[in-house]
């Protein structure tokens, strides 16, 4: 049985109204029944793969700033793994719900968009939220275990989000070149993901 979606009142008697979810089960069914497997890969494990860019990216940005402030490696699993985790996790479900799943009940016109949509969640959860948390709480943990002069958050605002901006501008040109990447990785993860579907609809027709 395929999967079409129609206004309701072009419903022929026999068809059976799903919903979202349902829908969204069914045709993750059919993919799992898709001969060969390999060809559907894109639409099973994109969503997961950009997470593991992401934390990829997350782990290099957040190595950076501890070495930086002279941390031992115990501050990874501390400080680095917490934010690389809800990196990681967030940008697998939202992109799981916005780009896979949309894709999946056809809900996508603009193909292009999607491309965009995804470069702008891989670009922020993989460059920018890693090196606004990591900066900030790899100055926190330095702070606390005194291993360089941090001003004080409270009394010195000022001061320490100069010492902030100081160290990220000081590896402005990792962190761009981390940008790039992860883009040019959404736009290619999403393009193997629309060109999966396009086979799987029309093998489906």
């Amino acid at each position: 049985m395929a999967l079409r979606k129609t206004k309701i009142s072009e419903l022929p008697p026999s068809a059976v109204r799903l919903t979202r979810q349902e829908a969204i089960e069914y045709q993750n069914e059919a993919i799992e029944q898709w001969k060969p497997q390999y060809q559907m890969w894109p639409l099973k494990y994109g969503s997961f793969a950009l997470g593991t860019v992401s934390s990829a990216s997350a782990v290099i940005i957040n190595e950076y700033f501890r070495r930086a402030l002279f941390l031992p490696k115990s501050s990874l699993f501390f400080i680095g793994m917490p934010i690389i985790t809800v990196s990681s996790l967030t940008l697998t479900i939202i992109h799981h719900q916005l780009t896979t799943s949309n894709l999946l009940l056809m809900n996508t016109p603009c193909m292009p968009c999607m491309q965009g949509q995804t470069a702008l969640l891989l670009g922020f959860f993989g460059t920018v939220y890693p090196v606004l948390a990591c900066s900030f709480g790899n100055m926190m943990q330095a702070q606390k275990l005194d291993t360089t002069y941090i001003p004080p958050l409270i009394k010195e605002r000022k001061q320490f989000l100069q010492m902030c901006q100081k160290m990220i501008q000081k590896k402005s040109n990792l962190f761009t070149k981390s940008l790039v990447i992860n883009v040019i990785l959404a736009v290619m993860f999403t393009h193997y993901q629309q060109k999966a579907f396009f086979r799987f609809n029309q093998q489906d027709q």
